[in-house]
């Protein structure tokens, strides 16, 4: 048995059950796409363990979890991570709760950590529910975005969560394994920790909650370590082609749909030097072989300056990769590209959302359909490829607007201006504009059943004039639309490829 001060787990993700055969031919095409697309990155830049886009192998390591590891190792803890995600990616399925209680076999935590986004709560709440019945007498924590807008809500629905940490942990995750470690009722000096919610037993009664002030003390990106890749299973890793690492957090901007401005700040982006980023490349490429690495901030270009700085540090170290980047449509000009060529970025996401002005202002998105249209064109003119990400059923959205983007996709699609599309179902996420107020938005959220918050499966919200059923068969038929176009493409690659 090892003793541990904290037990980190990564859960699993929630693999939805039944799909339309549009939906399983859209993920072969969009596989097949990557595939070609990495193919190529692999054959410029010497990539390793390229992977299969249509296997188990994308799968991101759980950075935020591996920051905090190195934050507590630092401070002298000791820390052990179970990566319920990878042995499921491994495994191609869910693991049961017999399979979840083996892999905590061998551990004497203090703590338990554990994260997750909102479609995959329920698996990480069955998870802690498991870990808290093994181990009656540790402490359990919740973190991560999720947790931080629902906090009072999961502690009362949940007996086996002792305390919630709200917002970025960095600062907080020693204080409190100091206060777990340290000598008395930890519980009453929990009181100590900003950011922290947490539950106090009142014997047969109901536990008090007690929720602790905001933590405002956000970490200096520079000052956090790297993340703690030695402690992953390093083969479960090399098999992907791609590696995420950030240089900023935070947003400038308000969109409705997204809570990371709640989460990481609204008022101010912190962002590292470049050499930082630098450094945890090569902490990747030394311990994972060759990767595409997305440089996973919220906008890559929403303070051009520092792009360009870290643009030319990528181009000064010739680190022999190549990277893809996410911006706004309006975040894009010639010298900006320019200097992302020079720096090996190969491929740009870009935020459309929607071809509908209407929609665009209700999402307080901030640009035009033209707009969406000219960054195109300019990514392309600089001969780097691009991706597009866009949501059906938004608040204000009729059968026009929905006609009306998919009408842009095509289009885009068919002039060779957009590589690959991702469309999601509109999900209200909690700490969003639209979930905190959703009549604000004319829309009803019909359930708080975070398994349902999927962005491929029936909405959660009723719109004004579209029924759930309406916008998903319109998500099927833009689905469908775009895989005709798409597969046409693959199959003419296909002869070029055959005629050399």
């Amino acid at each position: 048995m090892k003793t541990v001060d904290l037990l980190l787990i990564n859960p699993q993700v929630s693999m939805k059950k039944g799909h339309d055969p549009v939906e399983l031919e859209a993920a072969r095409i969009r596989a097949e796409l990557c595939q070609a697309l990495f193919e190529r990155y692999s054959r410029e830049y010497s990539l390793s363990s390229l992977g299969d886009c249509a296997g188990n192998e994308l799968i991101d390591p759980p950075t935020g979890l591996l920051i905090l590891s190195s934050i507590a190792k630092r401070e002298g803890f000791d820390v052990s991570l179970i990566d319920l995600n990878a042995i499921q990616a491994s495994s191609g399925r869910t693991l049961t709760d017999a399979e979840i209680e083996r892999e905590l076999r061998g551990h004497d935590p203090a703590a338990i950590g554990i994260t997750s986004y909102t479609h995959n709560h329920h698996e990480a709440m069955r998870a802690l529910r498991i870990a808290k019945d093994r181990f009656p007498n540790s402490v359990t924590v919740y973190g991560g975005i999720h947790a931080t807008f629902t906090d009072l809500d999961v502690l009362k629905a949940h007996r086996f969560l002792d305390c919630v940490v709200r917002g970025e942990a960095e600062t907080v995750i020693s204080p409190l394994l100091r206060v777990i470690k340290g000598p008395g009722p930890s519980r009453e000096r929990l009181r100590e920790i900003d950011g922290v919610t947490f539950k106090i037993e009142k014997g047969d009664a109901a536990p008090s909650i007690v929720r602790n002030p905001d933590n405002n003390a956000k970490p200096d990106l520079d000052d956090i370590p790297l993340p703690d890749y030695e402690i992953l299973n390093k083969e479960q890793y090399r098999a992907s082609p791609f590696f995420h690492v950030f240089g900023q957090r935070g947003c400038p901007y308000d969109c409705a749909f997204c809570a990371n401005v709640g989460f990481f700040g609204r008022s101010t982006v912190r962002r590292k030097r470049p050499e930082r980023v630098i450094e945890e490349i090569k902490l990747v490429q030394s311990l994972f072989g060759n990767k595409i690495f997305l440089i996973n901030d919220d906008t890559f270009t929403s303070y051009k300056k520092y792009a360009m700085e870290l643009c030319q540090a990528l181009e000064q170290e010739r680190l022999g990769t190549c990277y893809q980047v996410q911006s706004r449509v309006d975040r894009i000009d010639g010298e900006l590209l320019e200097a992302m060529g020079r720096a090996q970025v190969v491929y740009i996401w870009l935020g459309c959302e929607s071809a509908d002005p209407s929609v665009l202002r209700t999402l307080n998105k901030g640009i035009s359909p033209g707009q969406i249209e000219d960054a195109c064109i300019k990514i392309k003119d600089h001969g780097l490829d691009v991706g597009g990400y866009w949501i059906v059923g938004s608040p204000g959205e009729t059968f026009s607007s929905i006609q009306r983007t998919r009408a842009m996709i095509a289009d885009l699609i068919e002039r060779d201006l957009m590589d690959v599309y991702e469309q999601s179902i509109f999900v209200p996420y909690p700490g969003t504009a639209v979930y905190d107020d959703p009549t604000k938005f004319s829309v009803r959220i019909l359930t708080h059943d975070f398994r349902r918050y999927r962005e491929d499966s029936l909405p959660v919200v009723r719109l004004e004039g579209l029924t759930p059923e309406d916008v998903y068969a319109e998500w099927l038929k833009t689905t469908r639309m775009a895989n005709e176009i798409l597969d046409k493409k693959l199959k003419a690659q296909d002869r070029r490829s055959s005629s050399y």
